[in-house]
């Protein structure tokens, strides 16, 4: 895969340079991972600071473009970057939690005496 990094712009307020980059391949479409360290060669980063955002394949063509973001360190990467969640992991305000918390406030409340008239008359 031959990468060409064509346009790169400093955003100094988000703490990240971005990066726009062209490559050509053989045969299948590169994965993320690989062009990933394909910008990490040229840009001369750190690989865990850089984020492929997006990436455009041509039709026809053995061509993509890549939208990438290298920031300047792993504090300003969390703060502006999203988590992924991994399968099978549940936050705070997820869908999950909080059908839960309802379904356990019902067990706790306590039964009511379905017919007091009978038991006064005893």
């Amino acid at each position: 895969m031959e990468l060409k990094i064509t346009e790169k712009t400093e955003k100094p307020l988000m703490f990240r340079a971005e990066i726009i980059a062209e490559a050509f391949f053989d045969g299948k479409t590169p994965s993320k991972d690989s062009i990933k360290k394909e910008i990490v060669k040229h840009a001369k980063a750190d690989e865990s600071l850089v984020v492929i955002k997006k990436v455009k394949t041509y039709f026809g063509l053995r061509k993509i473009k890549a939208l990438a973001f290298v920031y300047n360190n792993k504090e300003d990467l969390d703060k502006i970057e999203p988590r992924k969640k991994k399968n099978g992991e549940a936050g705070e305000n997820t869908e999950e939690t909080s059908k839960e918390a309802p379904k356990e406030e019902k067990k706790e409340e306590p039964k009511k005496e379905e017919n007091p008239a009978q038991e006064k008359k005893e």
